[in-house]
Formats: C-alpha cells, structure tokens, sequence
C-alpha cells in the first residue's frame, strides 16, 4: 500500500478513536500529538476541518452500517443506534461550532443507520410497531448516553 494511503487511513482511524472517546471537543492539535504528525500532514490530506469531519462520519456510517448488516444481536442493534443519535444531535454540532454542511452530511449518514437500526429493532418485538416507540426510545437512549448505562437493560423495557 502506499504511505500516503496508509497516513490518510491513520488520520481517519485516529480521529474517530478520538470522537468516539472524548466527544467533538478533540481537536487538531490533539490529534497530530496523538499521531506523532505536524498539523500541516493533517492538513495536506484534508484541507479544513470541515473536510476531516466529512471524513469521519463517512467513516463512522460505513462502521455502523456493516455492523446492521451482519445479523447483529438487539443489544448490538441498539448500541449502534445510540451511537447514531448521539453523534448526530443538532446540539453536539451547535456546542463545537461545527458548520451546517458538516451537520446535513452527518445527519444525512446517520438517519441511514437510525432508520435500519430501527426497522431491526421492529423485527425483533412488535412493540417497536407501537406508536411514539421510537421517541421513547430515543429518549432513554440519550438518558443512558448521559448516565453511561448499559444499553442492553433497554431490552427488557423496549422489546420484551
């Protein structure tokens, strides 16, 4: 493979190791101290933060998406869905002044992993069919992001 793929592919790794860590508060100093790279390296693959950030979300989509895709387990199911939720809500993006553009590409993303995680969920209990499942739902995922929960107590609430 060649270096500049490789340092590219670190890059991206790097960084989503870092969001799904510390959240969208990393930024890109943190992350050419944590590669051992100058910040002009980062730069010279991707432009803007705003181009990295593109990066990682398409990263994580694909990430999330393989994971709906293999005949995961409810607990599985849900945790992809709360990281979807939580990486994509409107407030995390306002908080770190990351742009819209940035935002509609995530969302776009990750409504995509929400909406298959959900209609695996449906499959699994025929409760996920009621109405308001999916807010409720959402709700107690964001409470359990919050609180650092188990998301698979979910379980015996939602789909039981």
């Amino acid at each position: 493979m060649d270096k500049a793929w490789e340092e590219k592919e670190a890059i991206v790794r790097r960084s989503l190791l870092l969001l799904r860590r510390d959240g969208l508060i990393f930024s890109v100093d943190d992350l050419a101290r944590d590669l051992k790279m100058g910040k002009a390296k980062i730069y010279r693959y991707f432009p803007s933060k705003e181009a990295l950030a593109k990066a990682v979300y398409a990263r994580l989509h694909e990430e999330e998406m393989a994971a709906l895709n293999e005949k995961p387990t409810v607990d599985a199911v849900l945790s992809v869905y709360q990281e979807a939720l939580v990486y994509g809500d409107p407030a995390l993006f306002n908080r770190y002044s990351i742009n819209e553009a940035v935002h509609r590409f995530a969302d776009s993303l990750l409504k995509e992993v929400e909406d298959k995680a959900l209609s695996l969920l449906k499959e699994a209990s025929p409760k996920a069919s009621l109405p308001g499942f999916r807010e409720a739902l959402e709700s107690a995922l964001f409470s359990f992001a919050k609180k650092g929960g188990d998301v698979r107590e979910l379980e015996a609430l939602f789909l039981r």
